[in-house]
C-alpha cells in the first residue's frame, strides 16, 4: 500500500505540473462530453500509447482527496466509487484500479513508462492484501 500510495502521489504531482492551456477562451477540451466519452475516444486512437485505460475509467486528475484521505470527484465531497487510472506526462498509462467509497479496492496495476507491468496489488477496503512486482524487463521480483 505504501508503494502504491507513493507512486500515485508522485504521479499526481507530475500530472499537476503539466503546462496549462494559456488561451483566453473559457472552454475546456472535454466540454459537452462525459469523462467516459473521452476515454472511449482514446481507446480508438491508434497513436494513443499502450496499455490503454479501461472503458468508463476516470482519470485520477479528475479526483481530489478529502481531509480523511478519501478520493472524491472535484465537484463533490462524496467519496468516489468506480474504475480509475493515472498517466505519466507522456500519456502512457501508469496505474489502473478501482476505488470503493474513496478507497483502493480490488486489483491495482502499476506500469513502468515503457509499458511493462511494474506491480499488481490487491486491496480490500483500502488495505493491501497482496502484492507482486516485476522489473523493467518483465521478470518477477522476489520479495525480500
Amino acid at each position: 500500500m505504501k508503494i502504491l500510495s507513493v507512486l500515485l502521489s508522485l504521479l499526481w504531482i507530475l500530472a499537476s505540473c503539466k503546462k496549462e492551456n494559456t488561451t483566453t477562451e473559457n472552454t475546456k477540451p472535454n466540454q459537452g462530453k462525459g469523462i467516459t466519452d473521452i476515454v472511449d475516444e482514446e481507446q480508438t486512437n491508434p497513436s494513443r500509447p499502450r496499455p490503454l485505460p479501461s472503458k468508463g475509467s476516470v482519470n485520477m486528475q479528475d479526483l481530489i482527496t478529502d481531509p480523511e484521505g478519501l478520493f472524491c470527484s472535484k465537484d463533490s465531497e462524496i467519496p468516489f466509487s468506480g474504475k480509475v487510472y493515472a498517466e505519466y506526462p507522456s500519456g502512457h498509462l501508469s496505474a489502473e484500479g478501482n476505488l470503493k467509497v474513496g478507497q483502493y479496492d480490488g486489483l491495482w496495476f502499476i506500469w513502468y513508462e515503457n509499458g511493462q507491468k511494474q506491480s499488481e496489488e490487491n486491496f480490500n477496503e483500502g488495505k493491501s492484501i497482496s502484492v507482486k512486482h516485476w522489473n523493467k524487463s518483465g521478470e518477477p521480483i522476489e520479495k525480500l
